[in-house]
């Protein structure tokens, strides 16, 4: 149904879709003297490569806002109306739409009519409403959406919502659409706001997480409608709603989390988890992580979610996590990605685990110039970033003189000359710190 209705047509004349500096609205851009410079080529640049909505900008439309453009005409709504809908699809009059809801936005706000401001909203309403969900990933229209939305009230956002309901997934999968949805979301404050936007979202998660655009509106909704820290509960929503969004994340954490647009969601999952309902997912998805450790920190995008529960929910939570990376501290540290998660464990453990970890690194206790393990370590391009940062967060001078007893006694078994000019290196660091600390 939604791809059908992508494929029909506006009666928009095909001149509006020009590129060209002319304006189909010479009657209005004429009268005040003045040409739109229409929309750039950056600005549709800009918006591809950004995923952030408009209201997280400070209320500052991405990428083609009217503000870009102060020779944008002004209008009155008498001289728009029944226009509304072509104007909206158009370079040039997006703009002016933007620039005649942000003027009569500003007066309101200002002390002026807040009655002009509803008329305003409710014509706008009345004519896009029947395509809406196909404005908001137009490529003109998407932008006069935002700025919409950031001015409508709760009962006129529900209206809204309630009409792109069935095509919600497809229009957050839309690179455009995707900004005017986040932008939707970011304006939400009611709790039926809430309860509409979390039956639309039931069974779509992991579709949404794993694709480039969706992931962002996903992400957008977990910030927007769960608790994120202490002292936020949120208590005008209806909490529960949102509790399929982290089951169904649990459910696929680690396809999710090995993804590069599903990541994101689970480390939203994370931060937002302590917070959300009784705190119960955060053993859960700890759990998980425990069960597959390996598979996590060794895999190019799951590592960075073990790296982020360690810093968010911290040592305490996670010593048992901590703990299993000590059994396995060496196989890690040489890893292209593990040795990232060995070197977090290290600057958010207290001292006492710090030691732990570090001891087992070098194996402390083995005085031998045979030292398996440091040798293992020390012939590794990766075990050398560890090194340093376990020396520099050694909390004390007898810690220090260790490490730098067992980097001594095994540096001549390193037969790679460039790779003993990176040793070099620590060498000198561990020699200072066994001064300075």
């Amino acid at each position: 149904m939604y791809s059908q209705m992508l494929a029909d047509e506006v009666s928009t004349p095909q001149g509006h879709r020009s590129s060209s500096g002319s304006s189909p609205w010479p009657s209005i851009l004429l009268r005040h003297g003045s040409s739109n410079t229409g929309y750039a080529a950056s600005d549709a640049a800009s918006q591809r490569t950004s995923t952030t909505p408009c209201s997280a900008t400070g209320g500052k439309l991405k990428g083609g806002g009217a503000s870009h453009n102060h020779n944008t005409p002004s209008v009155t709504l008498d001289e728009i109306r029944d226009k509304i809908l072509e104007m909206a699809m158009d370079r040039s009059g997006s703009r002016v739409l933007q620039k005649l809801i942000s003027d009569t936005s500003a007066s309101a706000a200002d002390g002026g009519s807040h009655e002009e401001l509803e008329k305003l909203i409710d014509a706008i309403i009345h004519e896009i409403q029947p395509v809406l969900s196909r404005i908001m990933c137009d490529t003109y229209a998407n932008y006069m959406c935002q700025q919409l939305f950031q001015v409508s009230s709760a009962e006129q956002r529900i209206a809204l919502l309630r009409n792109v309901l069935e095509n919600i997934v497809y229009i957050s999968q839309d690179r455009r659409g995707t900004h005017s949805l986040q932008a939707l979301i970011a304006c939400m404050q009611t709790p039926q706001e809430h309860a509409l936007l979390a039956e639309t979202l039931h069974d779509n998660v992991n579709k949404m997480a794993l694709d480039v655009h969706a992931t962002h509106v996903l992400q957008q909704t977990i910030t927007k409608c769960t608790p994120d820290g202490p002292g936020k509960e949120y208590s005008h929503l209806p909490m529960a709603d949102f509790g399929f969004i982290f089951d169904d994340i649990y459910r696929n954490l680690e396809a999710l989390a090995g993804d590069p647009n599903g990541l994101g969601v689970v480390k939203k999952c994370i931060s937002h988890a302590p917070w959300y309902g009784d705190g119960s997912y955060v053993e859960k998805y700890k759990s998980k992580m425990l069960n597959k450790l390996q598979y996590f920190v060794e895999n190019p995008y799951a590592n960075y979610a073990v790296q982020h529960a360690l810093e968010i929910w911290g040592p305490e939570v996670c010593s048992d996590i901590i703990t299993k990376i000590s059994e396995s501290i060496i196989s890690m540290a040489i890893h292209k990605f593990a040795s990232n998660v060995v070197e977090t464990a290290l600057k958010v453990s207290p001292d006492d685990m710090r030691v732990m970890l570090i001891h087992r690194l070098i194996d402390y206790g083995n005085t031998s110039c045979q030292n398996a393990a440091m040798i293992t370590l020390m012939n590794s391009a990766y075990g050398v970033f560890v090194m340093s940062t376990a020396l520099r967060l050694a909390p004390t001078t007898e810690l220090c003189e260790q490490i730098y007893g067992a980097l001594v006694r095994n540096y001549q078994r390193l037969p790679d000359s460039r790779n003993k000019q990176k040793w070099d290196k620590v060498l000198v660091m561990a020699e200072k710190r066994c001064k300075k600390v």
